[in-house]
Order: C-alpha cells, then sequence, then structure tokens
C-alpha cells in the first residue's frame, strides 16, 4: 500500500494519482510504475519502473506529471519533453510554470543542471562514459566548450559537483 500525501489539503495515494493521471493525459499507454516517496532528488527511474516523488512544498500533481513525462519520453529537458508538457497542457495538465522553467531562453539554476547530470547517470546507456556526458550536457547548457572543456574556474568546480551527481545517478541505476 503506498503512503497518503497532502496536496492541496486533500490527502491522495500518489500510486492512484499516476493511475489517474495515465488514464487521463497518456490514454493509459504508460506502464505501470511505482511510485514511491523520497527525501531525495524526485526522479523517474524508467528502467526499474519507478517514479521518487519527494513533496517537500511543492504541488505533487506538478511533480509527479513531470517524472511521468520522463516515464513516456526520457531524461533530459530538451524538444521531446517539452513537446510532451506542451501536449499536457492542452490536455489541462498543471504544467505552465514547468513549461516556462525549462523553455528554450530561461536561465537553468545550478540544482536543475546537477539534475540533469543525476538523471543522465540514471537514463544513459552503461557505456557512456562521464567525458562524454559532460561534453555533450556541459556544452548545451553552456557550462562547456564543444570539445568538454570548462568555461571559466567557476564552471570547472560546479563541473565536478555535476560529476558526483552522474556518479550517484550511475549508482541508483547500475547498483
Amino acid at each position: 500500500m503506498s503512503e497518503l500525501i497532502s496536496n492541496r489539503g486533500e490527502c491522495k495515494d500518489p500510486q492512484n494519482m499516476f493511475a489517474e493521471y495515465n488514464q487521463l493525459y497518456f490514454g493509459g499507454r504508460l506502464p505501470q510504475y511505482k511510485v514511491l516517496l523520497t527525501i531525495d532528488h524526485s526522479r523517474c527511474e524508467r528502467r526499474k519502473r519507478r517514479i521518487y516523488i519527494n513533496p517537500d512544498g511543492e504541488d505533487v500533481s506538478v511533480i509527479l506529471l513531470h517524472e511521468m513525462v520522463h516515464a513516456a519520453v526520457g531524461s533530459g529537458h530538451g524538444k521531446k519533453w517539452l513537446d510532451e508538457v506542451r501536449r499536457l497542457i492542452e490536455l489541462g495538465a498543471p504544467l505552465q510554470e514547468e513549461l516556462q522553467r525549462y523553455s528554450t531562453g530561461i536561465v537553468a539554476t545550478s540544482k536543475h543542471l546537477l539534475d540533469e547530470f543525476f538523471d543522465a547517470g540514471m537514463d544513459a546507456p552503461p557505456d557512456w562514459t562521464w567525458p562524454e556526458i559532460r561534453r555533450y550536457l556541459g556544452y548545451r547548457s553552456g557550462i562547456t566548450d564543444k570539445h568538454g572543456s570548462a568555461r571559466s574556474r567557476r564552471l570547472s568546480r560546479f563541473l565536478r559537483r555535476a560529476r558526483s551527481e552522474f556518479s550517484r545517478g550511475r549508482a541508483f541505476a547500475h547498483p
């Protein structure tokens, strides 16, 4: 049995919320995922079919839908993810702020960038190395040049934290 969580004054079972949203927004097409509460990052583990939710002060509906979009399209917050969020918004999902937060042109916070490296550690194929992830995500977010070299000393320190998050994601996905 799942734990009950408070969402906008109502006590809801996150597993039931998943089933409801899967029908409402995905037409029941998502495979069954186990929804668990955590004090760590909210995240979607596609291989294990688990979604972890940290309800700390945020709207659980938004967090769960955000992670369900990852379940549908994979890791990262690129074009595929944004297109799926737009589709859900058209169906009435409360994801407008998520769309604004992750749309091109919005400056990502260091927390969001570290979450991206964590997600990459979890979802990237096991043969992808840290230098490849560093080069790809670092360049895409402006942290590195196209060769993977940090653009400044400050960003070099940030990349050490990003590597740690990538390694934590790897440990979650490949124990």
